[in-house]
């Protein structure tokens, strides 16, 4: 079967597990950049969001399109992203081989994080996009010195830093990989070596340089639950290896020690210095990133790293199939990595993000007045979602109402996040004598989904 064939097979499986995923429902997250990106003043206004949940690729997207938009087109940046990741990836790995082409491409196709990255409105999936198409273009230029494949380069990690802060973790590797290339071809410190280095970094310095201005300082985080540093390293790996998300994943971390020490020892042995490349951006990186790590700390924030560490995994596993009493364990592998991968987005289609949209329909039928008089457990998570859907599904004006205000509320939310075991009680106090009762539940049913309790002002309770 010719290379192309199986490239297009490995493309057709990576579409149709995105495309289970992407009818979802929009979750906090995702709700929360389409709010900013609605409340800017202006389409250019976007990029001057400093908020951690504007990505500005994606919200000037999401700043073109209604709530009430299907969300194949709210996330449709993101999908066709995942997609060209996909094929970048095989692109890139070509120049090993044909079966790491096949391999980098399957790797990236079925890991259960690049797809659930294709399949929300949000920046990561263009991220990973952009690395590797900025990769391609730097891995030319070193080779060829094509001013084409430089201003490629350019553009292509301007991109890269617009899409997503993470995109940084790419970008180290690269000025690592380049401070090798030309202390190799020239003295060290020489003015020559300088000045190469000035040429392929310098505008995407003063690029960023002026974005930093614009949208990172001072940018606001969102914040989210806590998390230990061990947590989610475990947790990235295991999961995206197709594996468990409980201690038993830290095996599956000691396999992807020896796969990275494995591919780096390759890469050394065949004389190409892109090892540098791929141990700045995979190990490197974050390491730096997490000598004072920040206060909410996610599985995504290494994502990219983690795209480059299949590309390398790859690379090992091509080196092994082309040793053929090792081909069954290489198909062993691969079947072990999409069976889990598989199962975990196949959980995900089932379960969902939530069903928020629907609580808030039930709760329109119940009630007749306009506005719709709500509150909430999670006063800024509970107001998002309540605003976003009622302009999604053109419910009756909603009115959520925070602090002493909430006393007058005609319905109470209650939301709880996977693992969150408390349970709902069947009467809620609110302030003063209000009183609630539930009356419908939209449990959890998943790791991403976000259960909801519907409670009811009692009728005995004076506003």
């Amino acid at each position: 079967m010719s290379l192309r064939l199986l490239v297009l097979g490995v493309l057709a499986l990576g579409t149709g597990l995105r495309l289970a995923c992407v009818g979802a429902e929009f979750w906090l997250d995702e709700i929360w950049s389409w709010t900013l990106a609605h409340d800017a003043p202006s389409f250019l206004g976007v990029l001057a969001i400093r908020h951690d949940n504007s990505h500005p690729l994606n919200s000037l997207w999401l700043h073109l399109c209604p709530a009430s938009a299907p969300l194949i087109v709210l996330r449709l940046p993101a999908l066709l992203a995942g997609l060209g990741a996909i094929a970048l990836a095989a692109y890139v790995a070509r120049r090993r081989g044909a079966a790491e082409s096949v391999f980098a491409g399957l790797l990236v196709a079925g890991c259960s994080w690049t797809v659930f990255a294709s399949a929300e409105a949000r920046g990561y999936s263009l991220a990973v996009f952009f690395a590797f198409a900025a990769l391609e273009a730097l891995w030319r230029y070193l080779e060829r010195g094509s001013r084409l494949s430089l201003a490629a380069f350019w553009l292509l990690s301007a991109l890269g830093f617009v899409s997503h802060l993470t995109f940084v973790h790419a970008y180290i590797g690269f000025v690592v990989w380049s401070m090798r290339r030309f202390a190799s071809e020239q003295p060290p410190s020489s003015l020559r070596q300088i000045s190469a280095m000035a040429l392929l970094h310098g505008p995407v310095a003063a690029f960023f340089a002026v974005y930093y201005l614009i949208v990172v300082r001072g940018m606001e985080i969102g914040g989210g639950p806590p998390a230990t540093v061990g947590q989610i390293v475990r947790n990235l790996i295991s999961l995206g290896l197709g594996g468990p998300e409980g201690a038993w994943g830290w095996l599956l971390v000691g396999v992807a020690v020896v796969f990275f020490v494995t591919g780096l020892t390759l890469l050394a042995r065949a004389k190409r210095d892109v090892w540098a490349f791929f141990a700045a951006a995979v190990v490197g990186s974050p390491a730096l990133f997490l000598i004072r790590p920040p206060e909410f700390l996610f599985e995504r924030y290494f994502l990219i790293s983690f795209v480059f560490f299949l590309l390398l995994v790859a690379f090992v596993l091509g080196d092994l199939w082309r040793r053929v009493s090792l081909r069954p364990l290489v198909l062993s592998l691969l079947v072990g990595f999409l069976a889990g991968n598989v199962y975990q987005v196949w959980a995900f289609a089932e379960a969902g993000r939530g069903e928020f949209g629907e609580a808030l329909a039930w709760i329109a039928d119940q009630d007749p007045d306009d506005p719709l008089l709500l509150a909430g457990d999670h006063d800024l998570g509970v107001r998002l979602y309540a605003n976003f859907y009622a302009r999604r599904q053109s419910l009756p004006r909603v009115r959520y109402l925070i602090g002493d205000e909430s006393k007058n509320a005609a319905w109470f939310l209650d939301h709880r996040v996977y693992g969150d075991e408390r349970p709902a009680p069947a009467e809620l106090e609110g302030i003063g004598p209000t009183r609630f009762t539930r009356v419908m539940a939209y449990p959890s049913r998943g790791r991403a989904c976000c259960g909801w309790y519907v409670y009811r002002r009692r009728a005995d309770s004076p506003r």
